[in-house]
């Protein structure tokens, strides 16, 4: 099991149809139907295709974000979304495969997607420093698996962060 973070856009703007909808999504909407990628390399391929000249500067970043959500998640990897408006983050469980929408959900464009089975919000202040820092970065795809207990101590019920004397077992984190 992975973890990871996934932003609704800037700002967490989209954040209404993520939880409206039991979604994650992803922009890079240039890049069509990228379900038959079976590598980052094809992933690259895609983006180049897509994006030409104005993929230069961040080919490798923007490729790998978008192989990590396409072919590196998967069922039952749990995913947090903040909200900087509210200063909050949700916490859900991933529940599909990747997918391209064509329909539009609200207001965002956003076509790669997948599943979530949302669990919970809370407040970000919440995490240690080390874990808020992280949130705070301005990738929109990455892994914090090495948060992992601190996320399961807040998922599974501490208010605090600190990780919990007994951690949840594998089979109640997927059957939450």
């Amino acid at each position: 099991m992975q973890y990871w973070i996934v932003r609704a856009g800037e700002g967490g703007k989209y954040i209404d149809e993520f939880l409206k909808h039991n979604i994650i999504a992803i922009g890079w909407d240039k890049i069509k139907n990228a379900k038959a990628s079976k590598s980052r390399a094809d992933v690259e391929k895609l983006y180049k295709r897509a994006y030409g000249k104005e993929s230069k500067p961040a080919i490798s970043t923007n490729t790998g974000q978008f192989w990590c959500f396409l072919g590196e998640m998967q069922k039952g990897d749990i995913v947090l979304t903040p909200n900087s408006l509210t200063r909050t983050v949700h916490i859900g469980i991933v529940k599909s495969d990747y997918s391209y929408g064509t329909k539009k959900l609200g207001d965002m464009p956003y076509k790669h997607r997948r599943k979530v089975s949302w669990q919970k919000e809370v407040s970000r202040d919440v995490f240690h420093s080390d874990m808020k820092n992280s949130i705070g970065s301005t990738l929109t795809v990455f892994n914090i698996s090495k948060y992992s207990k601190e996320i399961d101590s807040v998922l599974y019920g501490s208010t605090t962060g600190m990780p919990q004397p007994t951690q949840a077992t594998e089979y109640q984190r997927i059957s939450v």
